[in-house]
């Protein structure tokens, strides 16, 4: 018997799609076949929802607060409650997660997050910021996550956030605002429309 629980705690019971309600998320720990997730709202933003995997991340609280502050005035309006990068930007996110030692199995988790979920880039982040990337906090591809959090606040813009990926090295800088940055990126969408 498999116990499902809505965002109050109380028993779903469970013999047809009508008896869970639609923006119920659920994950069933296939080991013991329990709930995994305690966050079963999907209308929850930026964050993991498993509290294990929180838990383990260890993460900055006031860092993924002033993430969702800064990501919610940004990404509020997108078409969809989706990202709007273009695929090349795309790819250098997940090209940078390799270089810092990212695995196949989380390559491919933040591929389907960006390609298929085309979950907004703030709420992405918070998610792997606190556990869903699955690795220890020491890890390169954590601290990769936590630089790219860091550049995203200081950036206060979602393309300028992912130019400065594709033309510096956080291995020797530090992530700051840049504004070539935003207007390069400005300047190559312009192009594209055109």
């Amino acid at each position: 018997m498999v116990k499902i629980y809505d965002k109050d705690g109380k028993p779903i019971k469970v013999d047809g799609q009508k008896d869970i309600p639609e923006d119920t998320m659920l994950a069933i720990n296939p080991d013991t076949g329990e709930q995994w997730n305690d966050i079963a709202d999907s209308n929850v933003l930026g964050i993991c929802p498993f509290k294990d995997l929180r838990e383990q991340s260890k993460y900055d609280k006031d860092l993924w607060k002033e993430l969702m502050e800064v990501g919610h005035n940004l990404e509020s309006n997108t078409k969809n409650l989706e990202h709007e990068l273009p695929a090349p930007f795309v790819e250098t996110i997940i090209q940078t997660l390799a270089v810092y030692g990212a695995s196949q199995e989380t390559i491919a988790r933040v591929t389907f997050d960006l390609t298929q979920a085309k979950y907004r880039i703030f709420d992405w982040l918070g998610m792997c910021l606190t556990g869903r990337l699955e690795v220890d906090p020491s890890h390169g591809a954590y601290q990769c996550i936590v630089s790219m959090v860091k550049l995203y606040i200081a950036q206060k813009h979602v393309g300028g956030w992912a130019w400065w990926l594709r033309g510096h090295d956080m291995f020797v800088q530090d992530p700051e605002y840049c504004k070539d940055c935003i207007d390069s990126y400005e300047d190559w969408m312009e192009e594209q429309l055109t």
